[in-house]
Order: C-alpha cells, then sequence, then structure tokens
C-alpha cells in the first residue's frame, strides 16, 4: 500500500483518540484544521470508517466553538451530512452524521434554520426511521437541538451567545 493513502487515515485515528479522551482540555491545534477534518469527510476516497471518525473529531470540535459552527456551516456541512444519511449504508458513519448535525445546530440558530430549510431536516427525518437504535437516538439528538436553537426565532448566532428558549 501507499504510505500516502494510510497517513489521513492513521492521522485521523490519533486525533479521534485525543479529542475523545482529553475533549475538556485539548483543543483543535490550529484555527482553521477543521477544514482538514471537513475534506477528510468529504472524501470519496476514505472508508466509512475514517469518514466516521472525521465526523466525530468535527462534532468535538464544534462543541463552544461559535467559530467552528460558522466555518462549517460556511463550506456546506449540513449538504455533506444530508447527502451522507442517504447514501451511506455504514450505521457508525450515519450515526456520527447525525451527531453532527446536531452539534453543528446546538444553540446557533443559522445552522438550525439551514437545516430546517435544507435536506438536512428530510435526511433527519428519514435517520428517524433508521434500522440502528444508535442512528435514531443521534437523528433524535439532532431534531432537538436543531429546534431548541430556531424556536420562535430566538437563538444564538455565531458569536455563541446561549439559546435562551426552551422546547417543551
Amino acid at each position: 500500500p501507499d504510505i500516502r493513502s494510510e497517513v489521513p487515515g492513521l492521522a485521523l485515528v490519533v486525533w479521534a483518540k485525543i479529542l475523545v479522551s482529553d475533549a475538556g482540555r485539548v483543543g483543535l491545534p490550529g484555527k482553521d484544521t477543521y477544514r482538514a477534518f471537513y475534506k477528510l469527510l468529504h472524501s470519496e476516497r476514505m472508508s466509512g470508517y475514517h469518514r466516521c471518525l472525521a465526523a466525530l473529531c468535527l462534532s468535538v470540535a464544534c462543541r463552544s466553538r461559535a467559530a467552528v459552527k460558522a466555518g462549517l456551516l460556511e463550506v456546506g456541512v449540513l449538504h455533506l451530512v444530508a447527502d451522507g444519511l442517504h447514501s451511506s449504508k455504514e450505521v457508525p458513519l450515519r450515526w456520527m452524521l447525525c451527531l453532527l448535525c446536531a452539534e453543528v445546530c446546538r444553540d446557533f440558530e443559522a445552522a438550525a434554520v439551514a437545516a430546517l430549510n435544507g435536506g438536512a431536516s428530510d435526511a433527519l427525518l428519514v435517520a428517524l426511521g433508521d434500522s440502528s437504535p444508535e442512528v435514531r437516538a443521534s437523528a433524535v439528538y439532532a431534531v432537538g437541538c436543531v429546534l431548541a436553537a430556531s424556536v420562535n426565532g430566538i437563538g444564538a448566532t455565531a458569536q455563541g451567545a446561549p439559546v435562551s428558549a426552551t422546547v417543551t
């Protein structure tokens, strides 16, 4: 095998382990590092496993990082989520795509509105009926995040103001 094709996957595994095990203390090193994970998630050359890890890394990067959420929204992550949910046969990837949608939209009104007005909402509705309980649970979380951030136009901006509405 060509080492150049293995390096992105190995790096992704390392980053996923670092982010998941130390999410509270470790941040992404560079301002736009999330773009590299987005490219890996978007790459058809990557395996479903590696794309799943890229989605996980992006989900963790979105936690309390309004700039990452805004950047991902700008590059079209919600379209990628919708396409992946409709086309992927792999349960872990669908699961992490729902989680990514949730984390991008959580407390971020612009992303929630984009999810509602774009293909992500249809993809999440389909995911609610997925055969996998993990995908269904993640889709429920995503729908909750989208609705909470978009209720009555009350939500957060990319500046990170907290959402002041509660869905009942």
